[in-house]
Order: structure tokens, then C-alpha cells, then sequence
């Protein structure tokens, strides 16, 4: 007879593809634990990933952003816009415009790691994150000011840079 074990006395996964918040129950969260201390890059889409002239994700930025994580073990958390339809399950068809970008962030070794509250504003949604899992160290990689502290400004014009991924690097350092 198997032995059942409560969640808490389980080992998290360092890695997960879940979100905290969208899953049914705590059984199922999967993740990093309050205690433990993180480095978080919260990432912006439009205007970090694409261009104002090229609307598309770039596999370069995509690129960029994956050796980033590789080098400072930073999770990604969704703050983007897109966070309210990353998981909406009538965007998440083989041939939506989500699953094609999933592909492509995977394709490309980006993990998101957690998703902001959805439909909750984002300089809210990243201070409660902040206030309910307390990183070690973190990083608002975004194209406009959204949130003054730690905020690594893109370029819409070029999107994310090399110069830039140097700039969250040697914050998160």
C-alpha cells in the first residue's frame, strides 16, 4: 500500500512551467517556495521581445533573454499584457497565436515561470509578487516605466539588446 504524503513535506521543482495562479488547488503548485530566495526578471513582451516596426517575436530577443536566464538563474515571471491571455483555454488551440508563441519561447529554451495576476494592473501585480514571495534579487525588464525600482528600460525600436541583458545581469548579480 503506497504511503501518502502531505504537499508540504514534498521537494518543489526548481523549473516549473505552471503558475501559481492558475492552478485549482495548492496540491497542484508546483514551484518555488516563499523561502526559498530567487532572482526574478519580470518580463515585458511588446517592445523587449518585438520592435515597434516588427510586431513579431524575435528568436534573436528570444535568444538573448535565454543566455540571460542561463547566466544570472533568474526564473521569469509574465508581466506583459499577455499574461491575461496566456492561459485562456479559447487561445490555447494548435493554430492560436498563443500556442504558436509558446512553441516559439520553447523552442528557444525560455521557460515562463510564473504568470501575474491577470487583469490586475501590472505595477500592482508585481508588488504584491514582490511583497508574497520576497526575491532575493529582481529586475522589470520593460519598455516603458511601469515600476521606477530596478526597471531595465528597452528601446522599442530595437527591443532587447545586449547592452541591456548586461544591465539585468549585473543588477541580479
Amino acid at each position: 500500500m503506497e504511503e501518502i504524503v502531505e504537499v508540504e513535506e514534498l521537494e518543489p521543482i526548481d523549473n516549473p512551467v505552471f503558475d501559481y495562479y492558475d492552478l485549482p488547488s495548492k496540491t497542484a503548485r508546483l514551484g518555488t517556495p516563499k523561502s526559498k530566495k530567487i532572482k526574478v526578471i519580470f518580463l515585458d513582451v511588446d517592445g523587449v521581445l518585438n520592435t515597434n516596426s516588427d510586431r513579431n517575436i524575435s528568436d534573436e530577443k528570444l535568444i538573448f533573454l535565454s543566455e540571460l536566464v542561463s547566466k544570472t538563474g533568474a526564473e521569469i515571471v509574465l508581466s506583459s499584457s499577455w499574461r491575461n491571455w496566456w492561459n485562456h483555454p479559447k487561445l490555447n488551440t494548435t493554430d492560436s497565436f498563443i500556442t504558436k508563441w509558446k512553441l516559439q519561447f520553447s523552442n528557444n529554451y525560455v521557460v515562463i515561470n510564473k504568470i501575474l495576476e491577470p487583469e490586475t494592473p501590472k505595477t500592482t501585480a508585481i508588488e504584491k509578487y514582490l511583497t508574497e514571495y520576497k526575491p532575493e534579487k529582481y529586475v522589470v525588464l520593460d519598455d516603458q516605466v511601469v515600476f521606477g525600482t530596478n526597471l531595465i528600460q528597452t528601446n522599442s525600436d530595437f527591443g532587447l539588446t545586449k547592452e541591456d541583458c548586461k544591465k539585468v545581469a549585473q543588477l541580479l548579480k
